[in-house]
């Protein structure tokens, strides 16, 4: 009798023990038993990716948000956790470490530089862009015609290309793709299981792409998640979404024509030579900590381009003539500003120091819009200029300093004495200039 007790004891303590197990939670799931992903749901349940809910259900139809979507692309692609980046609407969430993973990487990014919508459910279009940044599909596919293509925004429409054109994505049986629509956690579970089978099965052809840095034409994240590696020669940057992490390049780092309008990120990265930027839009390269000798803004395929510094010591950059006729933004803490390029527009966004802005001789139709919360320690004035916005100007000096016209004045305005050259202690101070 107490034979028979103890291995009821036993058999209840294993059956208990089973239901720990995430294929038996999976199973348990009620609301899945007749589903059209439950196949797919269970799978991801049973790896520990995603999970159900405390009454028992897993809720296949409900919306998934765009910071629950993030911890699953962490989770699934086993990425390291954690990150510099946090934005305003992340800081206390619970998905924050995520996040900041995910965009490390570079398959995230906000709306803005400060908001990302954590709680907000993630769209179809959006769930594409994140999908391929964190699978890495092969590029080179013909996607899928969709009835509603024409509602697919600019910014997507690249990614579900490849996403359709890799069976990552699929659309719905009235040929629509529905770009807007939320994604349900069904859809999630799906879309995240065949990236994660693609993934495995790709993995011997996308070895080499990750290891050639002299000549990145695909998205994604190159470089060690630690420490440094050494590149010999040039890096030329020619997709868009391409975050460079922890590199030391012995030579010059070109960002392409080919990234459009598309973004790239420069994590930790040390360029020997110059970095030339040809290519980028108005939310484009982001440097975040490394050391370069000079920045040279040259011929962009887009009309504006926007760099962003963070924790970056001694930051020159360039303005050449090549430039003429676009707009050059700014943000962040540099130290030395070159204009060189007639018909051309700076400017800086909130929270940016510019120890310098140099305009050289000789260039006509400069204008400079300073938002408020920037500084300038100096700006040196050797052509005129027209300086808009609330922006604070220290200092302004040079040979065309009075010349030019300024909407905020400067705390001190300086020009060379009658016959100077480019000014100096023995200039002339001026209260005012307008």
């Amino acid at each position: 009798m107490q034979k028979s007790k103890a291995v009821a004891v036993i058999t209840l303590m294993f059956l208990i023990l089973a239901c720990f197990n995430p294929a038996c939670l999976a199973a348990s799931f009620g609301d899945i038993s007749n589903h059209w992903a439950k196949d797919y749901i269970a799978e991801m349940v049973d790896q520990g990716i995603i999970s159900g809910y405390p009454d028992g259900t897993f809720k296949p139809e409900g919306k998934i948000t765009r910071a629950e979507f993030a911890s699953l692309l962490v989770r699934g692609f086993q990425l390291p956790i954690g990150g510099s980046k946090v934005f305003s609407d992340t800081a206390n969430h619970w998905a924050k470490d995520f996040i900041a993973a995910a965009y490390s990487q570079g398959i995230i990014s906000g709306y803005s530089e400060y908001e990302f919508g954590p709680d907000d459910p993630i769209t179809r279009e959006q769930m594409a862009v994140m999908i391929v940044k964190a699978a890495r599909p092969d590029a080179d596919v013909e996607g899928k015609t969709f009835a509603d293509n024409n509602s697919i925004a600019d910014w997507a429409r690249q990614a579900v290309i490849i996403a359709t054109g890799n069976n990552i994505i699929s659309g719905y049986p009235d040929n629509t793709f529905r770009p807007k629509s939320n994604t349900t956690r069904a859809e999630a579970a799906v879309v995240l299981s065949k990236a994660l089978h693609l993934k495995a099965s790709d993995k011997e052809k996308l070895t080499p792409v990750e290891e050639n840095y002299s000549l990145i034409d695909k998205a994604g994240t190159y470089g060690p998640a630690t420490g440094t590696k050494t590149v010999e020669g040039n890096v030329t940057v020619k997709s868009p979404d391409v975050t460079l992490r922890n590199l030391i390049i012995t030579s010059n780092l070109i960002i392409a024509e080919e990234v459009g309008d598309g973004d790239v990120t420069l994590d930790n990265v040390t360029v020997k030579g110059k970095t030339y930027i040809r290519g980028g839009g108005k939310d484009s390269i982001y440097i975040d900590g490394g050391q370069y000798n000079e920045v040279i803004v040259e011929k962009i395929a887009t009309k504006a381009v926007r760099i962003v510094a963070e924790d970056v010591k001694g930051l020159k950059i360039t303005i050449a003539k090549e430039a003429a006729g676009k707009e050059i933004i700014l943000k962040g803490d540099i130290d030395f500003v070159s204009v060189r390029a007639d018909d051309i527009k700076v400017t800086t966004q909130a929270d940016t120091n510019i120890n310098e802005i140099r305009v050289q001789s000789g260039l006509d139709d400069v204008d400079i819009y300073l938002d408020e919360g920037t500084v300038v320690d100096e700006m040196v004035l050797y052509s005129a200029v027209a300086v808009q916005g609330k922006g604070k100007i220290k200092e302004a000096s040079g040979s065309k300093a009075k010349e030019s016209s300024f909407a905020t004045e400067p705390g001190r305005v300086t020009a060379p004495p009658a016959g100077g050259g480019g000014g100096g202690s023995s200039s002339t101070a001026v209260s005012a200039i307008s």
